[in-house]
């Protein structure tokens, strides 16, 4: 009973909100009419959907800090397709496509503002329908074999009623093609909604089904030799991008968390995800100054899973024994010779349900625009992942290995549990004010009440130390405890812009940006408390721009910093020959200061956008101790070292030239070095990530393109090596084995779009 009433109070509170749409109506409608309409901001697209990392989820825009672990945050009718990455990540249940009237850019501003998040979005709006039946046919293909099917149905039902109807297929075997399953990423979308408009208002209600068995995890990790001077070379023969490092034999047993008791299954049935979004959206255009946009959206998966891997060591076996002795031989128990790799599975369950309302006020009147909103988010996550670790030989297709007769071991010694609600209560406001003719102001203000409610596995609360993860730990062993720890916190996040026009086309601009966001459970959920400090980010830039109709160019110079970040680093040590690994979560900052200079020019069917930014991104109050299983203790300082996976020197090219029904383009990015350890003495040369294309518009309805993924043919490695974490000798990571994620080989696509 006590629960069926939390959720009709969450429930009551959502239609609260609603029902503030009919007050804020009655009081809009006795403002005046005007006619000026100042439009919302947007950043240039940016190519956001073109990423070399995979063929259908938006890229990471960099902004001088790394980017969200999820990925790009995604914007679905004015809401997040998710408030938090974890656990279910936005681009999992979200791909564009032609059920969308548009998809571009959300800026760093007003992302802020509605999110909360420090970063570019990608805002989306879905196709509604109108009086007359407009249909969308894709198809996509490539030379891995990708099947892409995309379409939409949408029009009118009756007087005021219309309708849409979509659906989505990405069937992607990868480059790699693995040998356990015959589509890495196998996602379909279904969409459906009906809209009534009545005079200038309409009220929308949408459903979409995803059913997601992304295996990407794993599937994207390959071996490589790290020669020590940023150069990678192949490892037995391993070709990067092409060969497969996923085992054959997929079957894995791990241990309850709850109840102790060992699972026999395998790698495939433990993706699957079925997400279920419902959302309820109304607009009243009151008159042409004012209108009120109320937003539902509700999000629930029931025991989703999901499989993760973390690379933790590749070790020498001769004759059958590694270092410390133990017996290793393949699955035909033959005594093994060779090269070792030792991964840590993750078997992740998760049950899900998020609530997001929120109602806003708009007023748009004499080159002015005004946004007032309240908002209600509710978000429940129950989380279980248990691991196990497993070896495998460095080979392609590799064969399982056998240690001491165990096909896995360490059974949830890297394990996180927990049980989390979360609330946040937001009021918000942006203005766009075109003060005088040489003057525009861009501010706004959020602020959020927040309470969390979980419940927990964790040391150190309340002086516990006894939920320390080892092999055979699970909830209800006798010795743990589950203690329920909460918190009610304010979120703020201010925005002040700038832009005054000196003379001519030429403008000064300055920009600062505040946010101060608690941590989400995610962060909750391993064998120590993290710290309970927010995290603070502060964005301050300014510079000049020159805007003319055929030439808009900008110079800026930037600081950008954020204060107690957390994070789990995995940090792997040779303990008597042995990789010995240790998830822990830590606490440190990160300030970049950079200049970026952008410039976008037209003329006559050619295009030309170039981007150009040096940054110094480094590490600050970064101390991490260590204690390993033989008792050696070690305390990591990477004070002022370079952020890992970060470039210090950032160029964009995107040219493109229209003539008649063709367009040829080309997009390419160029990264230098990134640092591939904390120690900061571990790197990857710098690389390029090229793209082109050749769309013609074959008739009115049919379109056709073909496009080129790595045109260059680079091929190497990228990300992380946590394994060098703790090496501070150089001479040890010459010819240092170890494994990665890699740059997306040469790939040569086809595209159909038929519209009716």
């Amino acid at each position: 009973m006590g629960r069926y009433n939390t959720v009709m109070r969450r429930f009551l509170f959502s239609i609260a909100l609603i029902t503030l749409h009919s007050v804020l109506f009655t009081f809009a409608g006795q403002a005046q009419t005007d006619s000026t309409i100042v439009e919302s901001r947007q950043a240039d697209d940016r190519n956001v959907m073109l990423d070399a990392s995979a063929s259908a989820k938006p890229r990471d825009i960099p902004i001088g800090l790394p980017g969200e672990t999820g990925g790009t945050m995604i914007m679905e009718d004015g809401m997040p397709v998710a408030s938090t990455w974890s656990p279910v990540y936005p681009y999992v249940h979200w791909a564009g496509g032609s059920s969308y009237a548009d998809v571009g850019l959300m800026g760093i501003e007003e992302t802020a503002l509605r999110t909360g998040v420090l970063g570019f979005s990608v805002g989306s709006h879905t196709v509604l329908g109108t009086d007359s039946l407009h249909g969308t046919l894709s198809a996509k293909t490539n030379n891995d074999g990708l099947i892409l099917l995309d379409g939409n149905l949408n029009g009118a039902l009756a007087r005021g009623w219309y309708f849409t109807v979509g659906a989505y297929a990405n069937l992607d075997p990868t480059s790699v093609h693995p040998k356990h399953v015959t589509f890495v990423n196998n996602t379909q979308i279904y969409k459906a909604g009906l809209t009534y408009r009545w005079g200038r208002s309409e009220a929308s209600l949408l459903y979409k089904l995803t059913v997601n068995r992304d295996g990407l995890f794993g599937c994207d990790r390959a071996p490589f030799i790290y020669n020590g001077d940023g150069s990678i070379g192949q490892l037995n023969g391993f070709r990067l991008g092409r060969d497969s490092y996923m085992p054959t034999d997929v079957a894995f047993t791990y241990m309850d968390l709850e109840n102790g008791q060992l699972v026999s299954t395998n790698i495939n049935d433990e993706n699957r995800r079925f997400i279920h979004d419902l959302t309820f959206m109304m607009t009243n255009r009151l008159n042409d100054a004012w209108s009120v946009e109320s937003r539902l959206h509700l999000t629930g998966t029931k025991d989703m899973a999901m499989i993760g891997f973390s690379e933790t060591g590749i070790d020498q076996i001769s004759a059958g024994r590694d270092a410390q002795g133990r017996r290793v031989t393949t699955a035909d128990g033959c005594d093994y010779t060779g090269l070792m790799q030792q991964r840590l599975l993750f078997a992740q369950h998760f049950d899900f349900f998020e609530t997001l309302a929120q109602s806003e006020l708009v007023r748009r009147k004499h080159g002015r625009q005004t946004n007032l909103g309240i908002g209600y988010w509710f978000s429940y996550q129950y989380a279980r992942a248990a691991t196990v670790t497993m070896a495998q030989c460095v080979e392609n297709d590799p064969r399982r290995l056998m240690v001491d007769g165990q096909r896995q071991w360490d059974y949830n010694s890297s394990a996180n549990y927990g049980r989390g609600r979360e609330h946040f209560l937001s009021f918000y406001a942006m203005e766009d004010w075109q003060v005088a003719p040489k003057l525009n102001l861009y501010y706004g203000l959020r602020a959020e009440l927040f309470h969390s409610d979980y419940d927990l596995a964790v040391n150190y609360m309340d002086g516990q130390t006894n939920n320390s993860r080892h092999s055979g730990f699970y909830t209800a062993d006798g010795t743990v405890s589950i203690s329920n720890h909460r918190r009610t916190k304010m979120n703020i996040t201010g925005v002040a812009r700038a832009n005054y026009r000196l003379a001519g086309p030429l403008f000064l601009s300055g920009e600062y940006i505040y946010l101060n966001q608690q941590r989400r459970f995610d962060q909750f959920r391993f064998e120590t408390m993290p710290s309970d400090r927010p995290y603070v980010k502060q964005l301050l830039r300014f510079g000049v721009s020159y805007e003319k109709a055929w030439l808009r160019a900008s110079a800026m110079l930037s600081y950008i910093n954020s204060r107690n970040i957390g994070s789990t680093q995995y940090f792997t040590k040779q303990i008597n020959g042995v990789s010995e690994t240790q998830g822990k979560n830590t606490t440190y900052d990160i300030g970049t200061l950079g200049i970026t200079a952008d410039a976008t020019a037209t003329w006559d069917g050619l295009a030309m956008h170039v981007l150009a930014t040096y940054q110094e991104p480094r590490y600050r109050n970064f101390c991490v101790p260590l204690t390993f299983s033989d008792g050696s203790t070690v305390v990591l300082d990477y004070n002022s070292n370079y952020v890992t996976g970060m470039s210090r020197v950032l160029l964009e090219l995107d040219p493109s030239y229209r003539l008649g029904d063709w367009r040829l383009w080309f997009s390419a990015r160029y990264y230098s070095r990134q640092y591939a350890s904390l120690v900061g003495n571990v790197y990857f040369d710098g690389h390029w990530e090229t793209f082109a294309g050749l769309d013609w518009t074959a008739t009115q309805r049919l379109s056709l393109g073909l496009s080129v993924t790595n045109l260059f043919c680079q091929s190497g490695a990228n990300g992380s090596i946590a394994a060098a974490n703790t090496i501070t000798d150089n001479s040890l990571l010459q010819g240092y084995c170890t494994a990665g994620t890699f740059i997306r080989p040469f790939t040569v696509s086809l595209s159909a779009t038929y519209k009716f």
